[in-house]
């Protein structure tokens, strides 16, 4: 079975979202005595629809897990962690 179109720009997206989370913790590394690597991230994406006459008629949040298909409990800690991290520094009141 082939890869269609869409799946196979998805792929190439999903390894593209992977590189510049690499790129993100070697300049994070370049800051510390130590060294960590990524094993595992997620992508959060809020979108907002309009209408023809530009009135916000919805809104969607999109989660993308690392290639796809990252556990759900590696995703869900994630997402858990950030929310948590955001409520104590009060970014989110």
């Amino acid at each position: 079975m082939t890869e269609s179109s869409a799946e196979s720009r998805r792929t190439a997206l999903y390894l593209e979202l992977a590189e510049v989370v690499e790129k993100f913790v070697a300049l994070d590394n370049e800051d510390s005595d130590g060294h960590s690597m990524a094993t595992a991230h997620v992508l959060l994406i809020g979108t907002e629809e309009y209408d023809p006459s530009e009135d916000k008629v919805g809104g969607a949040v999109t989660l993308l897990p690392a290639g796809g298909k990252q556990p759900s409990w590696k995703t869900c800690g994630l997402v858990n962690m950030a929310k948590a991290y955001l409520e104590v520094d009060h970014f989110c009141a």
